[in-house]
């Protein structure tokens, strides 16, 4: 989960919304980050959401549980400047990339051709759309309505992704579904890829940009 965080760089001040709060962990980590009165967490069980919500008030966290389909996001607290999910997806719900605002980052695990997720950084435009690419291999659990099995062309991937390192593919998500392609020197994202290209940084050093 650091990790997770690392790539979705929040920020003292952020509007942050959590996609599966859990046990809490992560959205303590994100409280205590950009501030709990940004910060909104958005879970599909009523007791895991439930149990979270105490857990975070023994801390004196209080961001805004909600109990809702995560693929829905929050209206009410958006537009968001980082979006992050702890359950993966085959592909980017609406909702998120509409509730995010001009130049807000979504950070997802996304189910991928290769046999594991692949962590997706997108930046959206504004308009219900964004771009980027992917980060790293992990493994997350899959989110409730999307667990049937699908084709991937179906889903946007390139017919024979799985034969293209991932590491040049680029991911255009909107309106009209998603898009992944590998990329042309007019289409990469310019942001590093961190892992991808340079390698991890220490645990030590991941947790400490946290603090």
């Amino acid at each position: 989960m650091i990790e997770l965080l690392r790539h979705l760089e929040p920020r003292p001040g952020d509007r942050l919304m959590e996609i599966g709060t859990g046990t809490g962990y992560t959205t303590a980590l994100l409280s205590h980050r950009a501030g709990d009165s940004g910060v909104v967490t958005v879970e599909i069980d009523a007791g895991l959401s439930a149990r979270a919500k105490a857990r975070l008030g023994e801390l004196g966290l209080r961001p805004k549980a909600v109990v809702a389909d995560g693929e829905q996001g929050c209206v009410s607290g958006g537009p968001y400047d980082r979006i992050v999910a702890t359950a993966s997806v085959q592909q980017i719900p609406r909702a998120w990339l509409e509730q995010l605002r001009p130049g807000g980052v979504l950070v997802a695990p996304m189910d991928s051709p290769y046999g594991y997720d692949l962590l997706v950084h997108l930046t959206g435009d504004g308009n219900g759309s964004a771009h980027g690419h992917f980060l790293e291999a992990v493994t997350f659990m899959r989110v409730r309505g999307q667990r049937a099995a699908r084709p991937y062309e179906d889903l946007g991937w390139m017919a024979d992704a799985e034969t293209q390192p991932w590491e040049d593919l680029h991911i255009v998500a909107g309106p009209d579904g998603q898009q992944i392609r590998c990329s042309t020197p007019t289409d990469q994202d310019p942001r590093p890829r961190s892992d991808a290209q340079g390698g991890r940084r220490a645990a030590g050093q991941e947790a400490a940009a946290l603090d």
